[in-house]
């Protein structure tokens, strides 16, 4: 059986794609305009044969946007680090709280006038009258006085009188320097005996005044020794301490040998009972 073979000849259509063009977006935001032949590669591209026609159709995929391989930037949820910062980055709320204060202050004075106003003499004040006591002279204790007994006075007054402001003033001397103030050593003598004080009384009390004068004296002269006085105490409390060391350790031994000597003579007793 004879097989009637005829070979069709096959129409090939080689008709030259033209060009064609697309957009690739890149990384940076640039969009950059690519030709792209029908005799490129065909790994990126899809195509479909006709069955009829014997056309192959090339197919070119759309254009894709690339991810930027650049890393992201983390942004902070903080706006300031900082309260002054925020504050300066602010200015309307600095002129806030200043318009803020000025009322403030404002309502204040306000308030104070308001409340002063009905009452203003309860803000003065007035004097009517001047008190003046006298009181006994008595010997003092103050070392201060250059020489002879220093003067004081008594804690009761006996007399008192009460005059008006305006005559005191009046009749007022003039302020005394401080040459005026000082009393001398007669002069206080003669005060004390006229306050009833015996010289003998006075004689006493001049003579510890004095005492202490000449301690005052001893202590502003060693001021400036104390600081020596303070090292030379620390040596000595060394010194101390390391002979109370000594001699403590004299001791612990002491007590170490009486209890050695008291274990070897109970040994020796044990031992005589056990040969017993």
């Amino acid at each position: 059986m004879m097989e009637n073979t005829t070979e069709s000849p096959i129409m090939e259509n080689t008709t030259e794609s033209p060009k064609m063009t697309y957009k690739t977006q890149v990384s940076h935001g640039e969009s950059m305009t690519e030709n792209c032949s029908s005799d490129s590669s065909l790994s990126s591209k899809e195509s479909i044969v006709d069955s009829q026609g014997g056309t192959e159709v090339l197919l070119v995929p759309k254009a894709v946007n690339v991810l930027s391989s650049k890393p992201l930037r983390s942004r902070s949820i903080l706006s300031a680090r900082t309260h002054e910062e925020s504050i300066r980055e602010n200015p309307s709320y600095i002129e806030g709280a200043r318009s803020r204060r000025l009322e403030r202050r404002k309502s204040s004075l306000a308030a104070d006038l308001v409340e002063g106003s009905p009452n203003q003499e309860s803000l003065s004040v007035s004097f009517s009258r001047v008190d003046i006591r006298l009181f006994t002279i008595d010997i003092g204790d103050n070392p201060s006085v250059s020489s002879g007994p220093p003067l004081t006075i008594s804690w009761d007054h006996f007399d008192e009188h009460h005059v008006d402001i305006d005559e005191f003033e009046s009749h007022h001397p003039a302020d005394r320097n401080r040459l005026a103030l000082l009393v001398p050593y007669k002069e206080r003598w003669r005060r004390l005996v006229e306050s009833g004080l015996t010289d003998d009384e006075i004689f006493e009390a001049t003579k510890k005044v004095n005492t202490d004068r000449y301690d005052r004296a001893v202590t502003i002269d060693n001021l400036e020794g104390s600081k020596m006085e303070e090292k030379v105490e620390l040596v000595k409390r060394w010194v101390r301490g390391v002979t109370n060391k000594k001699q403590k350790r004299k001791e612990k031994n002491m007590i170490k040998e009486i209890l050695e000597k008291d274990r070897m003579e109970r040994a020796k007793r044990l031992a005589m009972d056990v040969y017993q």
